[in-house]
Order: structure tokens, then C-alpha cells, then sequence
């Protein structure tokens, strides 16, 4: 009997380890608007995020700061110097979607690029991310 409650415990134990996570997990937009603040003069439009199409990484990935657990903050709430003469600094507005690392999504891109895998647009304007 104690043999039997095992073997039909341990399966449904396994499945709940496996599942309960991906429960747990937050729910997101399917899309977001990357816009700039209403007081800056853009350069650029908006973009548009489609998680979707991202579903295949994890959400640590792009929200390197995310432990797996909690809220998860927008980039705006690190990244917040807007000036455009700090670009290349990391915690710039503009470095984090636009920064040469892999947790930006221009880094991404273009790391999968460079490895031949399917990747995302790596050209500002027409096919790119920002439409005309």
C-alpha cells in the first residue's frame, strides 16, 4: 500500500514541480508602446514590444535585474538620464535599448546576428524598430 501511494504521489509530485511555476508567473501585455517622455523633442518614434514574439527567454533576459519573483520595473526605472550626450553610458535611457550588451534589445539582435541565429531588427528606420 505504502508502495502503491509513492508511485502515484511522486508522478503528480514531479508534475506540480514542473507547472506550479509557470502558474505563479506574472501576466503581461502582449504588446507595449517604448515611447518617449512627453517633454522630450524624440528623435525617434515609438516602438512597439511584442512580448509574444519573445516568448522563448526568460523574463531576467531583457529585466536583468528581476529575480524571478517580485515586480518587475520597467528599463525607465534604472535607466533615467536622458541626456543625449551620456548615450554611452550604461545607465543611460538611450544604452538601454540601444546598448552593445546582450540585455539591451540592440545587443541582443545583433549577438544573434553574429551567431547565425534568427534575430531581431538590427536597422533604426524601415524593417527596423522604429517605423518612419
Amino acid at each position: 500500500m505504502r508502495k502503491t501511494l509513492f508511485y502515484i504521489l511522486l508522478p503528480l509530485a514531479l508534475v506540480l514541480a514542473v507547472s506550479l511555476p509557470g502558474l505563479m508567473a506574472a501576466e503581461v501585455p502582449c504588446e507595449i508602446e517604448i515611447a518617449p517622455d512627453s517633454d522630450a523633442n524624440p528623435l525617434f518614434p515609438s516602438v512597439t514590444f511584442s512580448h509574444d514574439v519573445h516568448a522563448d527567454l526568460q523574463c531576467a533576459d531583457c529585466h536583468h535585474m528581476f529575480e524571478g519573483s517580485g515586480t518587475i520595473d520597467s528599463c525607465r526605472m534604472c535607466h533615467m538620464d536622458r541626456d543625449p550626450d551620456y548615450r554611452t553610458d550604461s545607465m543611460s535611457y538611450y544604452f538601454a535599448w540601444h546598448g552593445r550588451s546582450e540585455v539591451s534589445c540592440f545587443g541582443c539582435h545583433y549577438a544573434k546576428k553574429n551567431r547565425k541565429e534568427e534575430h531581431g531588427p538590427i536597422k533604426c528606420f524601415n524593417s527596423g524598430c522604429h517605423p518612419k
